[in-house]
């Protein structure tokens, strides 16, 4: 497609507001057509904040690569300790998450094995007709 200035105007102003699939379906481009686009003109997604993109990488480095606070705080250019409650914060809510469905779990296994057990315990009846 030809981008027009018009036309990387509106994609940026749409881009305010909607995800970049739905701006590709707009222009009618793929997704990635779309992508390349933002790149190529310098576009970037407002909806996402620097503070929250450095929580997603430190934990991204923290969980993919087992890098150290210290690591993690040189590369994104924070305190040691800013990263540290941040990875202590998102792990608390992992945490709480997985104890969550892991309590779901052990309800539903709980649930399958009494009536496993009613099952294998019950005498077949049979009928007596012949």
């Amino acid at each position: 497609m030809n981008w027009t200035p018009e036309a990387i105007k509106e994609a940026e102003d749409l881009y305010a507001t909607h995800s970049a699939k739905y701006i590709a379906a707009h222009f009618n481009v793929s997704h990635d057509d779309m992508r390349q686009a933002f790149s190529r003109y310098g576009i970037k997604d407002p909806k996402s904040t620097t503070l929250e993109c450095d929580r997603q990488r430190a934990l991204r480095y923290r969980v993919q690569y087992r890098w150290t606070e210290y690591e993690i705080a040189e590369q994104l250019d924070r305190s040691p300790n800013w990263v540290t409650r941040t990875l202590s914060r998102a792990f608390r809510a992992m945490r709480t998450r997985l104890r969550v469905v892991y309590r779901r779990a052990c309800v539903q296994l709980r649930l399958f094995s009494e009536a496993a057990q009613l099952s294998l315990f019950e005498e077949p009846v049979m009928s007596m007709a012949a």
